[in-house]
């Protein structure tokens, strides 16, 4: 148990560097693309590729930081007319369907990277593969923190 949450530790810190370097990339090319259209009436198309990638990153890193610190929106109109006992029993429901999910997202996610190993990106010309890898990545790290909360949540404080 305690290995798990070490990892999901670890895998949250990388989340959140990754994010943050991903955001300033995608800022710094965003500004230098601006700089370029407006001061020298000239622009590189590959910069707003790689800024669109840049946020695919940050998309999927941030997906697992929430899940981790369970900070994602819901709606609890629903569940709040329920007992705490059929309410726990939802969220028990819901965690399996997220583990579930997240399991056939990181396939599906293997499989897009060997797509994309063999096309290329039409301005920048880099390999398709490293923008699809934040599926896989993100898809991945969500994994492991939705294993973690499921972990935490149903049989860490049943032994209690």
């Amino acid at each position: 148990m305690k290995l798990l949450e070490k990892l999901s530790n670890y895998v949250n810190n990388i989340s959140i560097i990754g994010g943050n370097f991903f955001i300033i990339l995608g800022l710094i090319l965003i500004f230098f693309g601006v700089v370029l259209r407006y001061l020298f009436n000239f622009g590189f198309r590959w910069i707003e590729e790689i800024t669109c990638f840049s946020f695919a990153y940050v998309a999927f890193l941030g997906a697992s930081t929430v899940l981790k610190e369970d900070s994602h929106m819901r709606i609890d109109v629903f569940t709040n007319r329920f007992s705490k006992r059929i309410q726990n029993k939802i969220n028990l429901v819901l965690s399996i369907v997220i583990i579930l999910f997240l399991i056939v997202l990181t396939y599906e996610g293997v499989i897009l990277v060997k797509v994309g190993l063999s096309a290329k990106a039409p301005a920048s010309q880099i390999s398709m593969a490293l923008p699809y890898f934040a599926v896989f990545l993100g898809s991945f790290f969500m994994l492991i923190q939705a294993i973690n909360n499921f972990f935490k949540e149903f049989v860490v404080k049943r032994r209690k």
